[in-house]
């Protein structure tokens, strides 16, 4: 499909449930400005450094690092939805080219 060659898996397991989720699809928001729950974006910014640290604070195999506004901004495209599914069912390998990335 032309997109970044994500690989990515469904992380909801490692995040919590449902609720953990969307307040990490919301601090993804939160890093590039994007509308967002604030106070969803803080809960889910704990879970992020805990659990998503290991390849977005390095930026293992592609993954966009915390401090690249510019990365987190072309994500932030494809909504609140669709970074709920990516964390909860997909992963990003199984969306390649969703949101252009």
């Amino acid at each position: 499909s032309g997109g970044r060659q994500g690989m990515m898996p469904p992380m909801a397991g490692a995040v919590g449930g449902a609720e953990d989720v969307k307040n990490v699809a919301n601090y993804v928001l939160s890093l590039s400005g994007a509308g967002h729950n604030s106070i969803q974006a803080e809960l889910g910014k704990t879970k992020f450094k805990a659990v998503c640290a290991a390849c977005h604070g390095a930026g293992i195999l592609n993954a966009p690092k915390f401090g690249d506004s510019a990365a987190w901004t072309a994500r932030a495209k494809v909504g609140l939805d669709a970074l709920v599914e990516i964390q909860q069912v997909a992963g990003v390998g199984e969306l390649r080219g969703v949101g252009g990335w």
